[in-house]
């Protein structure tokens, strides 16, 4: 929550849109707006569709910045929270602004759905703290979600 009303405070996001972009199928994320200036979201409740990675400015462009809820990385589906999406499917957004739906079968790096780690980290991306050609499974140490 404290992320969003950053991203609020500064600009990138109206609260209203912000209560959108983390809603799904299956994943009811509710919140007040709080009228400002600046506006800000307060007593959230339900479940976020979406989790953000810390991204740093020294992060490649294809660094994810937020994957569906229901995505640890490099992990079978679901994850911990099986809401958005269960064992369909999964998002990843990156530092560079693209986006991208997978498979349930795309989620881990193995063959013959991902021929190299290389070739895993520049389809889903890479995740903070891993070296290019490195993946190690799991969600980096800080990811911010709700719950």
């Amino acid at each position: 929550m404290t992320y969003a009303n950053i991203l609020i405070a500064n600009g990138y996001l109206r609260a209203g849109d912000a209560i959108k972009l983390f809603n799904a199928p299956g994943a009811s994320f509710t919140a007040t707006v709080n009228s400002g200036p600046p506006e800000s979201l307060g007593a959230p409740g339900g479940i976020a569709s979406l989790k953000v990675y810390p991204v740093l400015d020294l992060d490649v462009s294809n660094a994810i910045f937020c994957v569906s809820g229901n995505y640890d990385y490099d992990s079978v589906l679901p994850g911990a929270q099986p809401n958005p999406y269960g064992a369909k499917g999964f998002i990843t957004i990156k530092k560079g602004g693209d986006a991208a739906v997978f498979r349930s079968g795309q989620a881990v790096n193995t063959p013959p759905q991902w021929p190299s780690a290389i070739a895993f980290q520049n389809g889903i991306g890479l995740k903070t703290g891993d070296a290019v050609g490195t993946v190690s499974a799991g969600d980096p140490g800080v990811v911010f979600k709700y719950p």
